[in-house]
């Protein structure tokens, strides 16, 4: 059974599209929260009689704005709860080597990993150090657990740039 058009029904109720809207933020945090509960419920998941993964491209498209909107947010609560979320997401579609884990996401979640992970680089080198911490966790979190040689050549890429903060935190 997908479970996309969860995701989809959580990211509309927070509304990660709008921008600039400082009334949203206490939905977009609630969206996140719930989002991350439905990510730790697929976590416990077993693999069950070989039907359809839990998560697929689908859900994924729809958590391309969320991550857009909260990693580049200057409230550090929701830089914190989107850090939260991609990791709980990565521990749900992936067993501890880093192998895709079928019955929850066939992909392991390497998409939507792969898009936000040049933003939360971006983050190691911002001028804000609480943001910039929980970003590392993060960075980390999502190398040991979700291996894919892509996102190694992001971190090479980002500890080659102009930067000198973005060279050091790589």
């Amino acid at each position: 059974m997908s479970c996309s058009h969860v995701v989809a029904a959580e990211v509309e109720r927070g509304r990660f599209d709008e921008t600039g809207a400082d009334a949203s933020w206490e939905d977009r945090n609630e969206a996140l929260l719930a989002l991350q509960r439905l990510f730790d419920e697929a976590s416990t998941l077993e693999p069950g009689d070989g039907s359809a993964a839990a998560f697929d491209a689908d859900a994924w498209r729809a958590l391309r704005p969320c991550f857009q909107s909260c990693l580049r947010d200057l409230r550090s609560q929701l830089v914190r709860e989107a850090c939260a979320l991609l990791g709980k997401i990565a521990r749900a579609c992936t067993d501890a080597d880093g192998a895709p884990r079928p019955h929850v996401a066939k992909d392991g979640a390497r998409p939507v990993v792969r898009d936000a992970f040049p933003t939360l680089l971006e983050l190691l080198s911002s001028g804000n150090r609480l943001n910039a911490r929980v970003a590392d966790d993060c960075v980390l979190a999502l190398l040991e657990r979700c291996r894919d040689r892509r996102l190694v050549a992001m971190v090479h890429e980002a500890a080659r740039g102009k930067s000198p903060h973005g060279r050091e935190a790589c």
